[in-house]
């Protein structure tokens, strides 16, 4: 009996087994679809600034330095902030230009994030936003508060603009 006992005992225990590494193994899948499917970019850097990680699926900034992420004029800067993480422990923002896996440049929320063992910073998660279309509507606001205030200031008279609706009604509009 002690041994169909102990049998029992540890067929238990290896089904508990499975069923934790079942969970483990769907909770991982589910944690890199939620990351993977981000529409921000996530990178993982090192200490010497190589990128460790990256959630997009080509693996377009995986291996880079982050030198070559970044235009040479926003370089200094980004190495600044990394640099401020990993010696403080805190979390760190900053927007920015960078280069698009294309080629092209688009504007960056870039907040950083310290991943500690301890005490010890090991690495830094980096999450970019694009805000390149925020920017721009903010540029054309800029514009547009610029010109109604030029045209306010070097005019004498009274200056109004009006607008019709649909039903052919004329309304002050400023």
């Amino acid at each position: 009996t002690i041994v169909v006992i102990a049998a029992v005992s540890s067929n238990l225990l290896i089904n508990q087994l499975i069923v934790s590494v079942n969970r483990t193994h769907l909770a991982d899948a589910r944690i890199r679809a939620l990351v993977g499917n981000s529409p921000d970019t996530i990178l993982e850097i090192d200490r010497h600034g190589k990128i460790v990680f990256d959630n997009r699926l080509a693996g377009p900034f995986f291996g880079k330095h982050v030198r070559e992420v970044f235009p040479a004029d926003q370089v200094d800067s980004v190495l600044e902030v990394i640099q401020h993480a990993f010696t403080s422990g805190e979390p760190q923002a900053i927007e920015l230009r960078a280069l698009t896996p294309d080629g092209g440049v688009s504007w960056d929320s870039l907040r950083i994030g310290p991943v500690k063992s301890g005490d010890q910073t090991t690495s830094l998660t980096v999450t970019l936003t694009d805000v390149t279309a925020q920017r721009e509507a903010d540029r054309r606001i800029r514009e547009s508060e610029e010109r109604h205030r030029l045209i306010s200031s070097v005019t004498s008279d009274y200056t109004f603009s009006t607008r019709i609706d649909g039903e052919g009604n004329m309304s002050l509009n400023w």
